[in-house]
Formats: C-alpha cells, structure tokens, sequence
C-alpha cells in the first residue's frame, strides 16, 4: 500500500506530495519509511491512501 503525505512538509520526515510506501499495520498505527530512511509508526490523519490504480500510474 502506498500514501501520499498531504501535511506541511516537515523535510526532516514527511515532504508535501510525496508517496511513502506503507510497510505494515498496527491497530490504528502505519509503518511508513519517512525521509530519515527509518521505519516508524505514524498515524495516517495527513496521508491520503493510495488506490491500486494511483499506484499503478506514478
């Protein structure tokens, strides 16, 4: 699954527009690779899910 991250920029983890692949699922909790190349748990209130065909065409 992938996500676009729709927040202000913050470029030390998320930049504005960016696709971040969404690399597991805990409760409410995502793993994301964020800009520092590590994985974490972030909420996705500033990211906008992906659909297959989004995915299909980037």
């Amino acid at each position: 699954m992938k996500a676009k991250f729709c927040g202000s920029s913050d470029e030390s983890r998320f930049i504005h527009g960016h696709i971040y692949e969404v690399l597991d699922k805990s409760d409410d909790l995502y793993y994301i690779v964020d800009e520092t190349g590590d994985k974490y748990l972030y909420s996705l209130k500033n990211f906008c899910i992906m659909n297959d065909n989004e995915n299909n065409n980037k």
